[in-house]
C-alpha cells in the first residue's frame, strides 16, 4: 500500500508491506536539500517477527523504484548506530549504497546509490 501526501516543498510516500509486517517513507523534492540530493529514504521498518524474510528489500526496493520514476537518479539514507545495528550498515553497503559522509567514530552514515 502507498500514501502520497503533498506538502509544501516535497512530496511524501508511506510504503507499507500488504500484511502491514514493514514500513518505508520516501521524500522528493524538485531543489537539492542540505544532505545533497532530491530524494531520502528514511523510517525503514520491518516487524522483528518477520525480519530476514525479503520484507525490507521489497520495500526498499519499491521506494527507489518510485524515486526513479519521478526523475530522480539517486536516493539518499541515514544510518546511525544508536538506532540501526551494522550489519544493516553493511547490508546497505552491499545493496549498493555508497558512502557520503561519516563520523570518524563510526556512529553515523549519510548514504547515496544512484538510480540506474
Amino acid at each position: 500500500m502507498e500514501q502520497t501526501q503533498i506538502w509544501h516543498d516535497h512530496i511524501r510516500v508511506l510504503i507499507t508491506s500488504s500484511d502491514d509486517r514493514g514500513s518505508v517513507q520516501l521524500n522528493l523534492y524538485e531543489a537539492k536539500q542540505d544532505f545533497g540530493g532530491t530524494a531520502v529514504i528514511y523510517a525503514l521498518w520491518v516487524d522483528p517477527l518477520f525480519r530476514r524474510q525479503k520484507y525490507a528489500s521489497k520495500l526498499l526496493t519499491r521506494a527507489e523504484d518510485l524515486a526513479k520514476a519521478s526523475g530522480h537518479d539517486s536516493v539518499f539514507m541515514e544510518w546511525e548506530l544508536e538506532d540501526t545495528p551494522k550489519e544493516i550498515l553493511d547490508w546497505y553497503l552491499s545493496i549498493g549504497y555508497r558512502l557520503r559522509k561519516f563520523n570518524t567514530d563510526g556512529s553515523y552514515a549519510l548514504l547515496e546509490k544512484a538510480l540506474e
